[in-house]
């Protein structure tokens, strides 16, 4: 079970067209939480498949009134999050601008606005229902987030290029070639394309005008049109 935990006070999820939650459409897998108090027992999240929570969450009464000032519980699953690095998680607040998704924690979205969150919230919930996978770059990036991947490796590629590093960074432009394959699905003329290069045989430059043309092609197709 997916637990999102937020107080959803003034209605938001309302307001960010996730009607959904209201209507229980994803119960079987994702389950509201709205509010909470300072002495509930939390171990239940420890078999969590995934935990989503504002970050101003507010400790609650028993009568279910905000216990202003007072973050007890935010606290306890922040720490229970430390403790079970194998729950991927969110923290989305209203503060926060840029997503904050690093390639090298997966299972983690430290920062996201809360906005954007919602926003994303659905394809997120249709991916994870057909694949069973927390796949948190939806929530970060929408559902073509692997276009982003793209530019982010091809930009670094072309900084290389453009500073002039050229073969003295062969391993790292080997690195992000291949894994740039790999995000388009594999294409032999990239390890082609790029074999010619380092052998001083092509300019880098029509390797990059190359991968840009994949990149173009996936981000309005949806795959790479020029290998089959």
């Amino acid at each position: 079970m997916i637990y999102l935990i937020d107080d959803n006070r003034r209605d938001q999820q309302k307001e960010y067209h996730c009607q959904f939650l209201a209507a229980g459409t994803y119960s079987h897998f994702i389950k509201p939480l709205y509010r909470l108090t300072p002495d509930e027992d939390l171990n239940f999240l420890k078999s969590a498949d995934a935990i989503f929570v504002h970050s101003s969450f507010p400790d609650f009464d028993g009568q279910g009134k905000v216990i202003e000032g007072q973050s007890e519980v935010y606290e306890k699953i922040f720490n229970l999050l430390k403790d079970e690095p194998a729950i991927p998680y969110v923290l989305f607040s209203n503060g926060d601008t840029e997503p904050a998704f690093d390639p090298e924690n997966p299972l983690g979205l430290d920062r996201i606005n809360k906005r954007l969150f919602y926003l994303n919230l659905g394809d997120f919930l249709t991916a994870y229902e057909k694949d069973k996978v927390p796949e948190l770059r939806i929530l970060a990036y929408g559902g073509n987030f692997l276009s982003r991947d793209m530019l982010v490796l091809f930009d670094r590629l072309n900084s290389l290029f453009l500073s002039g590093a050229g073969m003295k960074e062969k391993a790292e432009i080997e690195r992000l070639s291949r894994l740039l394959g790999e995000l388009v699905g594999g294409d032999p003329r990239i390890p082609a394309m790029l074999a010619t290069v380092l052998k001083g045989e092509s300019e880098f430059n029509a390797y990059l005008t190359y991968l840009e043309k994949i990149i173009k092609a996936y981000i309005r197709h949806g795959r790479n049109i020029y290998h089959q």
